[in-house]
């Protein structure tokens, strides 16, 4: 139309006509190349200046559509009359066309910097990009601003893999394929057709491949991120689901834009084989497997729920590069968000189990969960408590694991860890060759030079392992079971059932004191229970009297314990003197040594309009039973004066005090 209105169109002259006709065919590389390097001198003099102004103007959207339009309209003024009254003229119309726009490429290309145009073909790419390969449909925000018609009308298209796990297998493989949305539709004509100007006016070719590459690049680490970040269910699908992506989506643009943005010396369409394919497959499954890497701390603490994630991590951790990279990034991480003072023991040994279970999943070896340990094993031997919280959780019960308000101070799942112990799992552990295991491989390449493999994850050896000497955890247990040995219970199975555990684990002889100490409980409620009826025989002991009932633990093997003296009530002094004359009775060469501050007392307080009924500890009991016969009423006595009569130290008479 312009052409039309600048009367550049009308047939030339008869002498015009002869004119070129006889150079045509006398000199045609004559008249095309003074007609190219007219063509550089007019797009020098009229369109450089108009587009170096458009490159500087601070308007940048959509800057690079204007710049091509402008190009392609100078292209057909230049090529357009060329195409009517020349090539006609000669049987080699290719080769004369083609030099005419290599000239129009060469100054275009001279004309506008690359280092300006290519953030703007990178925006402009990205731009569709992002609708084309389903990225912005992940985006939480999008389904809000949709539109109501969109929303009503039932989608099958979609890249999401919340989506694609809800549908049905033999669905799964065309929800990428068939029935595309018109939005997708849309911007992948309108790209295509842009990039078809940008090669048409010599913007393209190889420089705008590396660009478009870049721009895959990112925007597939853009895809994985927005469609996987937080999946982390079992079993997990997410490598099949990002492979079929790729094949159907990611690759199926690739070829598309590919084949209209091709170097000067291709000739064709751009081939994309299947091992291009392949490796886009790998890329995909390196950036899912960066994702996981930097969840994996989440990941690990919300252990089993995300098993799913370390799935797919194993599908990563294939090389020996890979496999260095997880170590240390995740090393980093237990640095910064575990291993420091404002973390609890129970909670780093609670995350180190779960470090334990979860790289067993992902390195059936060990070698990586060798490395990971290693500095969790270091820093809790470091940690004052930490045989205190091993041993406690071993002692807790286990049925408190699966409660939903399980205590937070307690390693409960140690617990049930152990009444899970697996036999198979205890043989050949010290064994580093098993010869007539069938199955045996060498160590991996990359495991440590101390590297032992463990052909399960037990938890508790592992726990139990982190310091040189048993014996630690022996004392520690003995020390914890005798405080709960001594409180008032009806049995003491949990304790029972433990010991036989551990003494799989440990040996029978390093548990013998412990042993004793359940053994005393047994010995001690018949005694008791002799005692008594001996008292009740011989009228020292009536049914009205208080009842005094005594553990008798063996000294030798039973661990120190803190002490309080004071000076209990009278009464109890003479139930105790009675108990213990009995007790010498039937042991001749044994002696009673009373440990009042350690027992409970049960008692009963009367007021005017109530009553209290509970049981206490015996400086609790032996303090408010200092105020029965009181003369004065109400009755009131000074913490220095209880002190003294009680033979009490001050501390504790406060404390008792607080306490009513």
């Amino acid at each position: 139309e312009l052409l039309t209105e600048w009367n550049r169109l009308a047939p030339p002259s008869k002498e015009a006509a002869e004119a070129l006709e006889y150079l045509m065919r006398t000199s045609p590389w004559t008249l095309f190349e003074w007609y190219s390097n007219n063509i550089r001198r007019h797009f020098l003099i009229n369109f450089r200046s108009g587009l170096t102004e458009l490159l500087a103007s601070p308007e940048k959207e959509g800057l690079l559509r204007t710049i091509v339009d402008c190009l392609q309209l100078a292209r057909r003024v230049y090529l357009t009359p060329v195409l009517h009254y020349l090539l006609p003229l000669t049987p080699h119309q290719g080769g004369y066309l083609a030099q005419l726009q290599r000239a129009f490429h060469t100054v275009v290309s001279y004309s506008l910097p690359w280092q300006q145009i290519s953030p703007l073909l990178a925006s402009e790419l990205t731009h569709d990009a992002v609708i084309v390969l389903g990225i912005d449909t992940l985006d939480e925000d999008f389904d809000a601003e949709a539109s109501e018609d969109e929303m009503d009308v039932e989608r099958t298209y979609s890249v999401s893999y919340k989506d694609w796990t809800e549908a049905i297998p033999e669905t799964r493989e065309q929800m990428m394929v068939e029935g595309e949305d018109h939005r997708v539709t849309i911007a992948r004509d309108r790209l295509l057709a842009f990039l078809n100007g940008l090669q048409l006016v010599g913007l393209g070719a190889d420089k705008a491949q590396k660009v478009f590459a870049e721009v895959m690049n990112i925007l597939m680490g853009d895809f994985i991120h927005a469609a996987y970040a937080g999946q982390w269910s079992a079993p997990s699908t997410v490598p099949q689901h990002l492979g079929q992506w790729i094949e159907n989506v990611y690759a199926r643009f690739a070829v598309q834009v590919l084949s209209i943005v091709r170097s000067d010396v291709e000739t064709g369409v751009m081939d994309v084989s299947f091992g291009d394919v392949e490796k886009w497959r790998a890329v995909g499954i390196a950036r899912l497997g960066t994702l996981r890497v930097s969840e994996l701390f989440d990941v690990v603490v919300d252990w089993p729920a995300s098993s799913g994630a370390v799935e797919d991590l194993r599908h990563f951790v294939t090389q020996t590069r890979p496999r260095a990279y997880v170590t240390h990034w995740f090393a980093l991480n237990l640095q910064q968000r575990l291993l420091h003072p404002g973390a609890s023991t129970v909670e780093i040994l609670q995350v180190y189990i779960s470090v334990i279970r979860a790289f067993h999943l992902l390195d059936p070896n060990g070698v990586l969960l060798d490395r990971i340990a290693r500095p969790i094993r270091r820093y809790l031997r470091d940690r004052d408590d930490t045989v205190k919280v091993i041993v406690s959780g071993l002692l807790a019960d286990p049925a408190a694991a699966d409660a939903p308000a399980a205590t937070n101070d307690t390693l409960v799942e140690l617990a049930s860890e152990l009444t899970r112990l697996n036999q198979h799992s205890m043989q050949s552990k010290n064994s580093e060759i098993d010869f007539d295991d069938m199955s045996w491989l060498p160590d991996p390449v990359d495991a440590a030079p101390d590297y032992r493999k463990s052909k399960s994850a037990d938890v508790i050896d592992s726990l139990v392992s982190l310091f040189d000497s048993k014996e630690t955890f022996v004392k520690e247990m003995q020390t914890l079971l005798a405080d709960r040995l001594i409180q008032k219970r009806q049995n003491y199975d949990q304790e029972t059932t433990v010991l036989e555990l551990l003494k799989v684990r440990f040996g029978d002889s390093a548990l013998q004191a412990c042993e004793v100490m359940l053994k005393d409980l047994t010995d001690s409620r018949r005694l008791d229970h002799t005692v008594r009826n001996d008292q009740i025989i011989s009228g020292d002991l009536t049914q009205e009297d208080a009842q005094l009932h005594a553990k008798i633990l063996s000294r030798f093997f039973w661990p120190e314990f803190q002490d309080q003296e004071f000076r209990v009530p009278d009464e109890i002094i003479t139930l105790q003197e009675n108990y213990a004359s009995c007790f010498e009775k039937r042991k001749d060469s044994r002696k009673l040594m009373w440990h009042n501050s350690l027992g409970q007392v049960t008692i009963e307080l009367e007021f005017e309009n109530h009553s209290f009924h509970d049981e206490v500890t015996t400086w609790q009991a032996t303090v408010i039973h200092a105020f029965q016969d009181s003369p004065t009423t109400p009755a009131t006595k000074s913490i220095p004066e209880l002190s003294t009569q009680l033979e009490m130290s001050l501390p504790l008479v406060r404390s008792a005090c607080l306490f009513w």
